[in-house]
């Protein structure tokens, strides 16, 4: 699984977070989302490259875009 990019929704944080963590042990990039800036400081330190605001309109596409970069 090395390699793929996952996109975890991190509404619930303990699943999410879970989520994030064995991504990242499985060595898989993580794109995270967040509806505040305490919550995105979370999601950033459990181990998603990046985080988005799922507040913020336009932020799906922010994450296509990125996605296409980093693969």
């Amino acid at each position: 699984m090395k390699g793929y990019i996952n996109c975890f929704d991190c509404w619930s944080f303990q699943v999410g977070l879970a989520a994030v963590q064995l991504a990242k042990a499985y060595g898989m990039k993580v794109l995270g989302t967040a509806g505040t800036a305490e919550g995105e400081e979370v999601v950033k330190q459990a181990g998603a490259l990046q985080v988005f605001n799922h507040r913020q309109d336009g932020y799906i596409q922010n994450i296509l875009v990125l996605s296409l970069k980093v693969y």
